[in-house]
């Protein structure tokens, strides 16, 4: 008899678990359907999808008139000795330099950000003034989805051939913008 009562009280979770489950079987195929992401092992496979469309992104970019030179030359060296030490670090402190650069572009043209203003409110009307290219302004949400995944995701695995994509994709938008001579003047390059 005790036997029979331990059975029944080792299946009555599962029972109610998949009861449940199968009574709201619709409902939780919606939410599936939902869900973005499932963490754990999955973080390391979104970072490189992250990765990947980012680059894809990059593609869509003008090449710059010049190779590297001058201040974006020194940065690149700078950021591939952090990506050997830490990737996450450099891939943060790419993206800072990156989004410092087009705040003070916005900031330039337009005056000064007011408090809780979203970095993309105030690049569209660069794009509308011809300041900023439309595949820069595609590529920004990228790199801060990507640059979002590696800071956030500690189980995303990130290796130095990582960060070293992303830096480059961040040098290509700095380069890019220092084309544009700058926050204070020069016309963007078509996109």
């Amino acid at each position: 008899m005790n036997y029979l009562v331990d059975l029944v009280r080792a299946l009555v979770w599962p029972a109610v678990v998949l009861t449940i489950a199968l009574l709201f079987r619709y409902e939780l195929q919606g939410l599936l359907r939902r869900l973005s992401r499932l963490s754990f092992r999955g973080a390391t496979a979104e970072f490189k999808d992250d990765l990947a469309r980012t680059q894809s992104a990059a593609k869509e970019l003008p090449s710059p008139a010049v190779p590297r030179r001058g201040p974006v030359q020194g940065i690149e060296a700078t950021l591939r000795r952090l990506a050997e030490e830490s990737p996450r670090a450099a891939i943060m402190e790419a993206w800072r330099l990156v989004e410092a650069k087009l705040r003070a572009l916005a900031e330039s043209e337009l005056g000064p950000m007011p408090a809780r203003t979203q970095l993309m409110d105030r690049l569209r009307p660069l794009v509308n003034r011809g300041r900023l290219s439309p595949s820069l302004l595609d590529l920004v949400p990228n790199l801060k989805r990507t640059r979002n995944t590696a800071v956030h995701e500690p189980e995303a695995d990130i290796g130095f051939h990582d960060a070293e994509a992303y830096i480059d994709i961040s040098l290509s938008v700095l380069e890019w913008l220092s084309d544009t001579n700058g926050p204070t003047g020069g016309e963007a390059p078509a996109g």
